[in-house]
């Protein structure tokens, strides 16, 4: 059976990109099946993006304070990296807070339940 991770809840800050940690291994991509962004602050956009070629993997959302986007599980990826072993990072517009929890595996197949 396929192994899906899920972190603690994160909140981050800093304005401009941090890699969120999610690469297990450099020969796999990693995928996000869900994940829940929730915004501090008026004026905050954020994305996905993959880390070394900075190529955004997500729409943009603007965010006011109390705002969010949720995207429940599937198990197709909804977010991957392109090439094999890069993380995956999330862009903040400016050094407001976000919350974000987010599922996610390195797997080479799409995961299925049984």
């Amino acid at each position: 059976m396929a192994k899906v991770y899920r972190p603690q809840a994160n909140r981050i800050s800093a304005a401009g990109g941090t890699l969120l940690g999610l690469k297990l291994s450099s020969a796999k991509a990693v995928k996000i099946h869900a994940y829940s962004i929730n915004s501090e602050a008026d004026g905050q956009t954020v994305y996905f993006y993959e880390e070394g070629t900075l190529k955004q993997l997500s729409q943009k959302w603007p965010f006011n304070a109390r705002e969010g986007v949720e995207k429940n599980f599937t198990t197709k990826a909804r977010i991957r990296t392109e090439a094999l072993g890069r993380d995956i990072g999330i862009n903040l517009a400016n050094a407001t807070a976000v919350n974000l929890e987010i599922i996610y595996s390195n797997e080479d197949e799409d995961l299925y339940r049984e």
